[in-house]
């Protein structure tokens, strides 16, 4: 069981929350940022089970209310498609 922790308790713009995303997922250098890029690259991302600890999640909702629940959408379909990866909020 691999465990991935997200913390986007520094995220003070979208662009830093998508950074989070490509370091911790060690996504390639052309992540296109955004949340379709977000979802292609999680859906084929492991085979393995993958644990997603998210912490700091409760800011970016406060500051990109609507982009957070879009986020949140994702991980949803991705946990549907690719049912070896879970998400756990912190």
């Amino acid at each position: 069981m691999n465990i991935i922790d997200l913390d986007f308790s520094n995220c003070n713009y979208i662009s830093e929350i998508h950074e989070e995303f490509k370091n911790k997922f060690e996504f390639p250098q052309y992540y296109g940022a955004n949340l379709d890029a977000l979802w292609d690259c999680l859906d084929y991302y492991t085979n393995d089970d993958l644990i997603v600890e998210i912490s700091g999640f409760q800011i970016i909702e406060n500051r990109f209310d609507d982009y957070a629940s879009k986020i949140k959408e994702v991980f949803k379909r991705v946990s549907i498609n690719c049912p070896n990866i879970q998400f756990k909020f912190k």
